[in-house]
């Protein structure tokens, strides 16, 4: 229920949801659970603006031995986020191409769709354009193609790599995209730049 209220854009709502599931997991002694909801705690430090404790905790899934394939793709997502932000291109291109060739693995959308989103926009941050456009068009291909799904949080990764290289394929995809959230509305209104 808190993934469904964060891929919506109701963050506070899906942060209220994950520290009651940490409350219950810890009642329960559900180790899996837990470790699940500890990826979900980094995107909402993240999310909140606490990018030291975000990274420390994201650094640590990265080093983990035997931590599980998807905790360290979130870790890497965040990363890379961060690092952009702090103008750290280089480093947001190394964790955005290991979380692209874990999403291109899987080949599962959800994991596919943020990836090969934060590496269209490390890409374009890097100034590397053509191959950001030709990330972004395989993006969209397989957002708005091959498997339809719900619009989320991945769309602000792309919506920044089209005002780089081209926003209109993007913005025409968000206008046929088959749901809506507070991502897509959002994410529609910066690529046409209202």
């Amino acid at each position: 229920l808190g993934s469904t209220a964060a891929n919506g854009g109701d963050l506070e709502r899906a942060f209220t949801l994950y520290g009651e599931g940490r409350k219950l997991a810890e009642r329960f002694g559900d180790a899996r659970g837990l470790r699940w909801l500890e990826a979900e705690r980094m995107y909402e430090l993240y999310w909140r603006g606490a990018w030291d404790e975000a990274l420390a905790l994201a650094d640590d899934l990265v080093a983990m031995e035997h931590a599980p394939a998807t905790s360290e793709f979130d870790a890497r997502l965040v990363r890379a986020w961060i690092a952009l932000a702090r103008g750290d291109a280089g480093g947001a291109l190394n964790d955005a191409e290991a979380a692209a060739a874990f999403g291109r693995r899987t080949r599962e959308t959800q994991f596919l769709l943020p990836a090969l989103a934060v590496s269209a926009r490390a890409l374009a941050a890097a100034g590397r354009t053509d191959e950001a456009s030709a990330v972004l068009e395989e993006a969209l291909g397989h957002w708005v193609g091959e498997a339809p799904t719900y619009a989320s949080f991945w769309l602000s990764d792309l919506a920044t790599a089209a005002l780089a290289v081209g926003a209109d394929a993007f913005v025409g995809a968000c206008q046929r995209a088959p749901t809506s959230s507070r991502w897509l509305r959002a994410a529609e209104a910066f690529a046409s730049r209202r």
